[in-house]
């Protein structure tokens, strides 16, 4: 479990300082701009996933629309099923890591992998293991923040492991509990890994086999919660900060130099605090276009639209109990749909009332998949449309592609093509009248990885 008493202590420290902002969601920016305490975005729904509560807040698609979810054990709804499938009994989740179709990694009390998809595993590494992420194709770290080194990395997709002393790390208070990657043609720190520790954020050049501190480093000060890489390439932290209150976003360009933005606030007083994500791909970058979501511990959700410089939230948050008793501990994952799933704890230990949510439309656009996993493009023109449009798909290489329409709650309402393509570009047409007025997602499938775009069909 993630929190420690050092979390504990900085999360009451900021309460009790937010207690002067009101009872009410606000985005307090640094430079002194009033702020924003006013929903100004639409209202979200969310609807309960699957047959049954299942009090998991670690959630995981695979490549093929599977999703897991885990906490004192493991389960799984298949693409297109309604009925959660328990794969594992008595088994400590933490994190879940999906790396295709079978290939899942688990971190709690340990690293562990699975190639049956979720059925057997086994422990690779029984150190610490609390976060796992895939920071680029070629390695995954693991945090172990209750382990003498702070993290641990792979390069063979979970199978062995290496532990890594990040700067600092001698403490539990150390380890690492997020990573994120700039891109490899970043201009200014090109594959620069970025790690959010319980002392701040630190940076490594060697696919993380050292690490230096940045300046957003002090014991019994900073908590840092989750990162990501904002579409114009900048890396985002949301950070717990002993010495500002509410969870603060700090931006970097190179990863060592941060700058505080602002600070979210959750209204104080409605049940246990959580943690703060953000709603990203499994590598923890955004593409060109995204808006930037963060889901916070009281179930808020906040977009920027701006890289993460300003934000707004939405009405509707997500549905937890009254009393406090149901929390997001670690609330964010998304589909290949663009609707955000959140996977609701329930303090106790039990499942009641702590269902798997997800809202009921698009949050957010995906007009592209980031990441070097992408060897196909996506566009659709004219858009917004009034009659018909034209969708053009370039392919790296020769592939089967399937394309297909889905509506802003994600069904498929039509298929457009499906069959062998040579590589190069290749256009087709959508009747005018096929579509009623409304926002559509074009999803343009090939194994190697998928491309979505968004069109909008005027009246």
């Amino acid at each position: 479990m993630r929190p420690s008493l050092l979390f504990v202590a900085i999360v009451g420290t900021t309460v009790l300082l937010a207690s002067a902002v009101g009872a009410q969601p606000a985005w307090v920016p640094a430079d002194g701009s009033p702020p924003v305490t006013a929903p100004t975005l639409p209202a979200l729904n969310w609807e309960p996933v699957g047959d049954r509560p299942t009090a998991t807040p670690a959630l995981a698609f695979d490549s093929e629309g599977t999703l897991y979810a885990g906490h004192n054990r493991l389960w799984q709804l298949v693409a297109g099923s309604t009925v959660w499938e328990q794969l594992q009994l008595s088994l400590t989740v933490d994190d879940l890591l999906a790396l295709g179709p079978d290939t899942l990694l688990l971190a709690g009390q340990g690293v562990r992998r699975s190639t049956d998809g979720g059925l057997t595993w086994i422990q690779n590494y029984a150190r610490g293991g609390d976060v796992v992420y895939e920071v680029r194709p070629d390695m995954i770290l693991a945090g172990t923040p209750f382990d003498s080194t702070g993290a641990a990395r792979s390069t063979d997709r979970g199978a062995s492991w290496t532990p890594v002393t990040i700067v600092g790390a001698s403490h539990f208070s150390h380890g690492a509990r997020a990573f994120a990657a700039f891109p490899p043609d970043h201009p200014q720190s090109p594959g620069r890994i970025v790690s959010g520790m319980f002392a701040g954020l630190s940076y490594s050049d060697d696919g993380g086999a050292t690490w230096e501190l940045s300046n957003v480093w002090q014991d019994n000060r900073y908590a840092a919660e989750d990162l990501v890489v904002a579409p114009d390439g900048a890396a985002l932290a949301v950070v717990a900060d002993g010495a500002n209150a509410g969870w603060q976003v700090y931006r970097s360009q190179d990863g060592a130099s941060w700058l505080r933005l602002g600070a979210l606030f959750d209204p104080t007083g409605e049940g246990i605090p959580g943690t703060p994500r953000f709603v990203a791909p499994t590598n923890r970058r955004l593409g060109p276009g995204q808006a930037v979501v963060v889901v916070t511990g009281r179930g808020f959700v906040w977009r920027s639209e701006d890289d993460g410089v300003s934000w707004a939230f939405h009405e509707g948050r997500v549905p937890l109990t009254p009393g406090g008793e149901t929390y997001l501990r670690e609330p964010a994952a998304i589909n290949s749909d663009g609707r955000v799933y959140v996977g609701v704890a329930r303090a106790g230990g039990d499942d009641v009332g702590a269902w798997v949510y997800r809202t009921t439309g698009i949050v957010v656009d995906q007009e592209a998949t980031s990441g070097e996993r992408s060897s196909h493009s996506l566009d659709i023109t004219p858009n917004p449309a009034s009659s018909g449009f034209t969708i053009g798909v370039t392919l790296a290489s020769a592939s089967v592609v399937r394309g297909a329409v889905r509506d802003a709650l994600g069904r498929e309402v039509a298929l457009l093509f499906d069959g062998a393509r040579a590589a190069g570009r290749h256009e087709f047409a959508v009747a005018g009248g096929m579509l009623r007025a409304g926002v559509y997602l074009v999803h343009i499938e090939i194994p190697a990885g998928i491309a979505i775009g968004r069109v909008t069909i005027r009246p």
